[in-house]
């Protein structure tokens, strides 16, 4: 089963000029790789505090970067609403909601987020109720569970204020609000033009409109 399974890819593939799809499925993939996760791992890994520390990744679920940390020896756990398909000696996956855990207060030395909080509580992920206030009870249980001067990153898009269907988009204000009692030490920004991610200044970053999709992106360290 697995060779014909294994044939008929391999046949697709020879036929994708005849069928027309090499181009697009060429552009598809090119559209996935360059997507602000190009830059967002990386950016975390830099950013992280050094040594064997404690590190919590939220929101996880389509994320290598949870490997990734486990990967350079951090003593790493996963939070996401949907399981995680894949293991490492150094990783504990948890299946819930980063609202409410059962973590003990001050346990995580540093916990990071990548385009996570903007989704949460609008139900494009979950199946419960509608919770605008969502992004904000997440930051109150990270609050909880980040040891005190422990750090917290994060990602979220950046520029004009909206809700859409499935994300928020922050300006300064709204930020601001978000993070609460965090103590914001550091903010980069990275805006897309011509399909292609650069830094930027927050001004820039501010003007951007990411109706329809992500184009601006602020980065983020904090620390309790």
């Amino acid at each position: 089963m697995f060779k014909k399974i294994l044939e008929f890819g391999v046949n697709l593939v020879a036929r994708m000029p005849e069928f027309g799809l090499k181009e697009e499925i060429r552009n598809v993939f090119y559209q996935d790789i360059v997507s602000e996760r190009i830059i967002e791992y990386a950016w975390v890994v830099r950013h992280i505090p050094g040594g064997r520390k404690v590190v919590l990744d939220v929101g996880c679920r389509y994320s290598n970067l949870v490997l990734t940390l486990a990967s350079l020896g951090y003593k790493t756990y996963g939070i996401d609403i949907e399981p995680y398909p894949y293991s490492h000696r150094n990783l504990k996956f948890i299946t819930g909601d980063i609202r409410s855990t059962d973590f003990d207060k001050n346990f995580f030395d540093c916990i990071v987020a990548v385009s996570t909080l903007e989704h949460i509580g609008l139900r494009f992920y979950e199946k419960t109720k509608k919770d605008l206030k969502g992004d904000r009870k997440a930051i109150e249980e990270i609050m909880r569970i980040l040891k005190p001067g422990g750090k917290f990153i994060l990602t979220v898009p950046y520029g004009k204020w909206r809700i859409t269907r499935s994300y928020r988009v922050y300006d300064e204000k709204h930020l601001k609000q978000l993070l609460g009692d965090l103590k914001l030490t550091l903010a980069e920004y990275f805006v897309k033009k011509d399909g292609q991610w650069m830094p930027s200044s927050r001004s820039d970053a501010s003007k951007v409109d990411s109706l329809h999709e992500v184009n601006s992106v602020v980065f983020a360290v904090c620390q309790k």
